[in-house]
């Protein structure tokens, strides 16, 4: 007598790690992906096939493989300067800034009253807003400077003493920001994003399964919300798994390896 036992049902959970190769093909170790809501993995095959036309019906005589494409979707919550750089196809690098006073940097060479402009440097401090060549504007009356970490300057509309047209210049201090510096996601830059994926199950219910996929091409899916209305931000990431025979050459692709 067969009877089907719920507890092999999975209510999956777990840990995902993704090693990001280097252009060079050089490991840079396993980092934790943080909270994954779906992790997938499928394969689809072509078929080529041979029918029997000598008959009415035409019925399927064989077929042969003729391809085999394994993919592998997940979509991430975590929105670490490293998970970004992945959704944006781009390289996650330390930006650093050193103390330095600024001297007369024009911010813009054709200002328009009610925009804002920005500065060179961030974390900017000191600052003091002049209209070339020599007039000190004055905050809260012809200026407002809306974001330090930015260095944005907003130049009011109502001020009777800039006119469109006029030279901004800034004088300010630059912070420092030591290395190894704050993460900027140069975005669109990585033609080719390639590592191993390891996925240690840890289900709420069910078999739990280990999976180690060698070598995941990963391409970016749909949108980044950097604003959303009421749900916290998720985003897509897809990947093609790569045949890695040379190393693995039982199972090329990945391995699922039970643990309970």
């Amino acid at each position: 007598m067969y009877v089907a036992q719920a507890s092999k049902a999975l209510l999956g959970r777990g840990k995902v790690f993704f090693d990001r190769l280097t252009t060079a093909g050089v490991s840079t170790g396993l980092r934790f992906l943080g909270t994954v809501s779906k992790l997938e993995i499928s394969t689809s095959d072509e078929q080529a096939k041979i029918y029997d036309y000598s008959r009415a019906d035409a019925p399927l005589l064989d077929q042969a493989l003729t391809r085999r494409e394994v993919t592998l979707s997940m979509s991430l919550q975590e929105f670490s300067a490293e998970n970004v750089a992945l959704a944006l196809m781009g390289d996650d690098v330390g930006f650093t800034q050193t103390t330095s006073p600024i001297v007369d940097e024009p911010i813009t060479t054709s200002v328009v009253k009610g925009r804002s402009y920005q500065t060179l440097g961030r974390d900017i401090s000191a600052i003091t807003i002049e209209k070339s060549p020599a007039t000190v504007l004055v905050l809260g009356t012809d200026y407002d400077v809306v974001d330090v970490k930015l260095g944005l300057i907003h130049i009011r509309e109502g001020s009777v003493t800039v006119t469109n047209g006029d030279t901004i210049l800034a004088t300010y201090t630059r912070g420092t920001i030591a290395a190894p510096g704050i993460s900027r996601v140069q975005a669109a830059k990585a033609a080719r994003i390639v590592g191993k994926l390891v996925f240690v199950g840890d289900p709420a219910a069910g078999i739990a399964y280990d999976m180690e996929v060698w070598k995941l091409f990963i391409s970016s899916e749909g949108a980044l919300g950097l604003i959303t209305e009421s749900e916290f931000g998720t985003f897509e990431l897809n990947g093609m798994v790569l045949s890695d025979e040379a190393l693995h050459p039982t199972e090329p692709f990945y391995r699922l390896t039970q643990r309970n």
